[in-house]
């Protein structure tokens, strides 16, 4: 018994450097994060926005234009809380309770940040004038909130269902197809002139953060059931014997 308290408290000590630099890297990046949602808020257009957004519209073309536009699709509306709690209830009645919980959780929690960084920084949507736009969507432009939500949502549900998975082919067809949707969402958000590319860098950027926190939130939260679930019969072993 002594020797298994004196394992498990060695591989503690090995685990706590590793939750530091974690910690270290999170905190670096959200004052990262923090300095560039304020330069947002202050300056006009960040260098080379214009010339790209100018640039991905000049792939204009029918079957482009159809295209983005179904990209962009669910993510407006009721449709992404129908899409996200069809996910969590498909998950939860399928045993992964702890997948669902996180993967609702992370959602709400995107939704949340995206209105509070909207409020925050107040920088203004692409006007007709040095953009063509597609609809008039009001509101403010960063970060976007499409970007996040497809971030979050898809990334959250991947990761959580693959975790597990032995590399294989179908692991990496599914990361490759999480890698073009990702992509694809943040391309019709600049090509239909609803955001700059600065703000679907900082969807990306702030859907990775949330992402982060709920995969690392699964893990301790497995880690403590299964912990849980070895100390019982450790301790029903080292118990004496009733006489």
């Amino acid at each position: 018994m002594n020797g298994f308290a004196h394992g498990a408290s060695a591989l503690r000590r090995s685990r706590r450097p590793s939750y530091s630099r974690a910690i270290a890297l999170g905190s670096a990046l959200l004052v990262a994060l923090a300095a560039f949602g304020y330069s947002a808020s202050v300056v006009g257009n960040f260098p080379g926005e214009v010339a790209i957004s100018s640039w991905v519209q000049s792939w204009r073309s029918p079957w482009l234009d159809a295209a983005m536009k179904a990209v962009s699709a669910p993510g407006f509306g009721v449709l992404p809380m129908v899409i996200v709690a069809s996910a969590g209830a498909f998950l939860y009645v399928t045993r992964r309770r702890k997948e669902s919980t996180c993967l609702l959780g992370a959602t709400v929690m995107a939704w949340g940040l995206v209105s509070a960084l909207k409020a925050l920084v107040e920088r203004p949507r692409p006007s007709g004038t040095a953009l063509d736009t597609y609809a008039d969507l009001g509101g403010f432009s960063f970060p976007s909130g499409h970007v996040v939500h497809y971030v979050v949502f898809l990334g959250t549900l991947v990761l959580l269902s693959t975790w597990d998975m032995r590399p294989s082919l179908t692991k990496k067809l599914i990361h490759a197809g999480l890698v073009v949707s990702l992509v694809a969402v943040g391309a019709s958000r600049v090509y239909l002139g609803a955001h700059w590319s600065a703000d679907v860098v900082a969807g990306y950027a702030f859907g990775a953060v949330v992402v982060a926190a709920a995969v690392g939130f699964w893990r301790l939260w497995r880690r403590q059931d299964s912990k849980r679930g070895t100390e019982l019969p450790n301790l029903l072993a080292a118990s004496p014997e009733l006489s």
